[in-house]
Formats: structure tokens, sequence, C-alpha cells
């Protein structure tokens, strides 16, 4: 997302100053507003859009890969080398994105 506006201080005064006409702010602040999501919802959707690292639980027997928010298991790799599920892009059930290693 482009920011329209930016912080400015000038000694104990902070403000906010924006290149862009009155009109395209208020039109930008109306898109905003028609999406229905409050500030802590749009939050929340870029954290779930950041790729996050599977946890990851080995024991002698396999290696289970969980979604790092609501621990489903979309990969377990057995210790004979037989692996069972992929690394998707995004959880299936929370729809946290997952990082993908390079191969």
């Amino acid at each position: 997302m482009e920011y329209l506006a930016f912080r400015v201080r000038r000694g104990r005064k902070e403000r906010y100053w924006s290149p862009c006409k009155k009109q395209e702010l208020i039109k930008r602040l109306a898109e905003y507003e028609d999406a229905g999501l409050d500030p802590e919802e749009v939050r929340n959707l870029k954290k779930r859009d950041t790729a996050a690292a599977a946890k990851t639980e080995t024991n002698s027997e396999r290696t289970l890969f969980r979604c790092p928010v609501c621990g489903h298991i979309y990969r377990i790799a057995y210790s004979d080398g037989l692996v069972a599920g992929e690394i998707p892009a995004f959880c299936q059930d929370c729809g946290q994105r997952l990082l993908q290693k390079k191969k």
C-alpha cells in the first residue's frame, strides 16, 4: 500500500503532511471505508499475508511440519525417507502464508 500522508515533526509539534490533493485523499479514504474493515482487521490481514516458517516437531520416527498460527499439520517426513504432504503456499485452515523453502 502506498502511503499518502507522512508524519512531520518540528520541535515539539507533530503533524501529518501530504503532497496529494485534497480530493485524492478523500477518494482514497472513501475506498478504505468502503472495504468495511477496521484498522485492527487490516493489520491482522497484513500479518497473515507475511510468510511464516513452519514449526517442526521431530522424534525418532518422524518430523511434523505445523502451521505457526493454528498448528495444522501439513507435512510429515518419516525417518525411512517417506514424505506425506506438500508445503502449500497458504495454510488450508487459517490462511496464513507459509514460507516456501528454496530447492
